[in-house]
């Protein structure tokens, strides 16, 4: 029994620690940055961080 699931998105950098996530299969974009807790961070912006628990909290 095969479950395997793929899911493809692509990372676009727009300047030093700022880009866009997308996917091919999604028509909405998402500006992320380097957190402002970390050097050079960018307040105002989604993370990496703020990215991560999202999909643990759909899928509960």
């Amino acid at each position: 029994m095969n479950n395997a699931h793929y899911y493809e998105v692509d990372l676009d950098w727009l300047a030093d620690r700022e880009g866009l996530v997308s996917s091919p299969v999604l028509n909405t974009k998402i500006e992320v940055a380097t957190p402002p807790e970390f050097p050079k961070g960018m307040p105002g912006i989604w993370s990496p961080e703020h990215c991560w628990w999202p999909p643990l909290a759909v899928a509960l």
